[in-house]
């Protein structure tokens, strides 16, 4: 019988109302210009726009909740394909209809156009001395280097002296992040530079000649389409914006997703070009099987490779929570694949023998309400479905795409940003990227050793028993959402949030979370802010801006260990705020053995609001939240918060949020922009303290009035400046 059979099964607990659907859409008998193949893709495009766009086309099954007014967002799907190749084509697709996608655990960014343009870097630098090879970087993504200050020998000698990242800061220099990131895609490409570089990085950390990183470069690109899943050289996440998900049924595994698009699963079962079978000592190839005919190499394969190409089509059939469609194409044969051939042929004949009514309500493009079975919906795809999904109308900024919101998505366990932490410099000792730690909400461990030493102290149950990254997360949401939006007085939109945020999270809110949200809205931030606090905004005629990005190139430093950045850092803070709150804290920073830890790169990282100050004097100030429970300190006062912060590591964040506001102000403000009158500092907000129902005045708010002599010398020092 058949390897795999579907039944129906009881809903999870999450879904108890049986909502969800399984969709079998048949284009065998499409006949479209480009071929069937062309034609799944295209038809795949047009199911991305109907559920996130048009819930009135939907069945009520294929809608978040069952709810008519609601519509998924992007990133509640995922595209699973059997094979790379169909993905590339995919991508061709999603990028011609301007829909945003990323690519997570699925292909190497060595098969990207990033690395080609790297290669063609080095290939330039191998013979500096070759105005040829030089003049050829004009057309490539580092063309400002041609007209640069500096000569081609005079970077290479830069590689030799101080390594690959000192190559890195000079060529992503200048204008080159601007202009890249106006490119469609652009934090794609951003991120794909950054990857390719540490990589290189990482390959050759004592540094070696351009010839040795140019062949290690085009052997990774040889290489590329041959690796499988594995973590190294997978592509990183570019951006949280909201984006459809791409990626191999391998990468799949273990995880859930409410929609799952499955394009290609008649790729399942074909012919092997090789027999192939695992061992212990890797993958045993037989040599033999080169010359055999097709059918002989099918009947030469083991049961274990068959089976495995069952799995993954098990694995494949059982990611979604909501919505699961599959495509039926011209390669639905026997031989293709028997495990999916036997599913659904039963089903997809009986199409042939009579027009269903859903599939006739499909082609006119109206909602298929069927009954609720164990069946999956069967509909034949029109040629005029596609048609009208044809690329001309879907040009960017068009109204046909204007309605596609570019929202940012959560964070989760599996998937983390790849941000640099520089928050526990002085703990770690490296600058490896620490993509586990929460960096952007100070969300605290939940270690056994960290419980304990907070476990009792002060604000440990502002938020129930609740505490870890998830809570950090949700509470930052509803602040994103809220402030400038909300006003603390709109209970019923108040809560929606926060249920909506914590759900998200997988997080139950606790029930006096509203008081203590609104108590966070409505708490007085102190003099820096003139008396105001966050509620204020939601009534004002200025602008709060959430989830700054930035990014920050460092200059290369010298081969001195005790010379790098950070050191001089305290230097300036030790000059320029010789009586400030962190004093103390940079003086023991300074003093460490081989801190070695900013020499060169790049600083990146968000800052959680940058608000104006309400009044006549308008200066804009910096605004961290913190759900921290306090670890060394018995209370939310000021003066504790200053030893809570020097322990986490947070004044030099601070420093550096400061120093990416002073530019981002400098370039928006233009001539009117003075550091000394617009620059307000830095203000950490620790809600589990003025979250509180006694929180006096002044509780869970610490501000660091940041000199703007510091800052602006801080900046001129990573700019390289004299």
């Amino acid at each position: 019988g058949p390897a795999i059979r579907y039944e129906p099964v009881s809903s999870p607990e999450k879904l108890k109302d049986g909502l969800g659907v399984f969709t079998i859409r048949d284009v065998r008998k499409t006949k479209y210009r480009e071929g069937s193949k062309a034609a799944i893709r295209r038809d795949v495009i047009a199911e991305i726009r109907r559920l996130t766009t048009s819930p009135s086309q939907c069945d009520i099954r294929e809608l978040p909740d069952g709810d008519p007014n609601k519509r998924w967002n992007l990133s509640d799907i995922v595209i699973l394909c059997r094979g790379k190749t169909f993905i590339r084509e995919l991508q061709k697709d999603l990028a011609r209809f301007a829909i945003p996608y990323v690519t997570p655990r699925t292909l190497s960014v060595f098969s990207t156009i990033a690395a080609s343009e790297v290669r063609l870097l080095f290939w330039a630098l191998e013979k500096p001395e070759d105005q040829r090879r030089w003049r050829s970087l004009s057309t490539s993504w580092f063309s400002d280097l041609v007209a640069s200050r500096r000569s081609p020998l005079e970077i290479v000698a830069l590689l030799h002296r101080y390594g690959v990242s000192a190559l890195h800061r000079e060529v992503t220099g200048g204008t080159f992040l601007v202009d890249l990131l106006s490119y469609e895609g652009g934090q794609r490409y951003v991120t794909d530079i950054e990857h390719i570089f540490s990589a290189i990085a990482v390959e050759f950390p004592h540094g070696t000649n351009v010839s040795e990183i140019l062949r290690w470069i085009e052997d990774a690109i040889d290489e590329s389409d041959q690796n499988d899943d594995s973590v190294d050289g997978q592509r990183r996440i570019e951006s949280d914006e909201n984006a459809v998900r791409l990626m191999t049924i391998h990468a799949s595994k273990g995880l859930e997703f409410p929609v799952v698009l499955m394009p290609d699963p008649e790729a399942m079962g074909k012919d092997p070009l090789i027999v192939s079978r695992h061992t212990d000592i890797g993958k045993s190839i037989d040599l033999r099987s080169v010359l055999m005919d097709a059918k002989d190499r099918k009947d030469a394969m083991s049961d274990e490779v068959i089976q495995e190409n069952d799995r993954l089509l098990y694995v494949a059939l059982t990611r979604a929570t909501n919505v699961l469609t599959a495509w039926v194409s011209d390669d639905h044969h026997e031989n293709a694949s028997p495990a999916w051939h036997d599913l659904v042929t039963p089903w997809i004949e009986d199409l042939e023998n009579e027009k269903t009514p859903q599939a006739e309500g499909k082609e006119t493009g109206a909602p298929a309400l069927t009954p609720i079975t164990g069946m999956p919906r069967v509909i034949r795809v029109s040629n005029s479905t596609l048609t009208s999904y044809s690329s001309t109308r879907f040009k960017r900024n068009s109204a046909h795409v204007a309605d596609v919101e570019i929202l940012p998505i959560r964070r989760s366990a599996s998937e983390p940003n790849h941000r640099w932490s520089y928050s526990k410099l002085h703990v770690t000792g490296s600058t490896q990227d620490d993509s586990e730690v929460d960096g952007r909400t100070g969300a605290e461990d939940t270690t056994t050793e960290q419980q304990a030493t907070t476990k009792g102290r002060r604000g440990y149950k502002t938020f129930g028993d609740l505490r870890g990254n998830n809570l950090g997360d949700a509470v930052h949401g509803v602040f994103e959402h809220v402030v400038g939006l909300v006003p603390a007085d709109d209970t019923e939109k108040l809560q929606r949030i926060i249920a909506r945020e914590f759900e998200e999270q997988g997080l139950s809110a606790p029930a006096s979370i509203l008081p203590t949200m609104q108590r966070l809205l409505r708490h007085p931030l102190g003099s820096a802010w003139n008396g105001g606090c966050l509620d204020d905004y939601s009534t004002s005629e200025f602008s709060v801006a959430s989830e700054m990005r930035f990014t920050l190139p460092l200059t290369p430093g010298t081969n001195s260990s005790h010379d790098d950045l950070l050191v001089k850092v305290c230097e300036l803070v030790l000059k320029h705020d010789t009586d400030g709150p962190f004093a103390d804290h940079f003086r023991h920073l300074a003093r460490t053995e081989t801190p070695g830890r900013l020499l060169q790169g790049f600083l990146t990282g968000s800052i959680d609001l940058v608000a104006p100050t309400l009044g006549d004097d308008r200066r804009y100030v910096l605004l961290d939240y913190k759900s921290n429970s306090l670890t060394v300190t018995p209370d939310f006062s000021a003066a504790s918060l200053a030893i809570e912060m020097a322990a986490s590591g947070y004044p030099l964040q601070a420093l550096l949020y400061s120093v990416a506001l002073h530019r981002h102000l400098t370039v928006r403000l233009g001539a009117a922009y003075t550091a000394k009158t617009h620059l307000g500092g830095a203000t950490y907000y620790y809600v589990r303290g003025a979250g509180l129902a006694d929180a006096a005045p002044g509780d869970g708010v610490f501000h660091w009035a940041i000199p703007p002599i510091l800052t602006e010398k801080v900046s001129a020092l990573f700019r390289g400046e004299k």
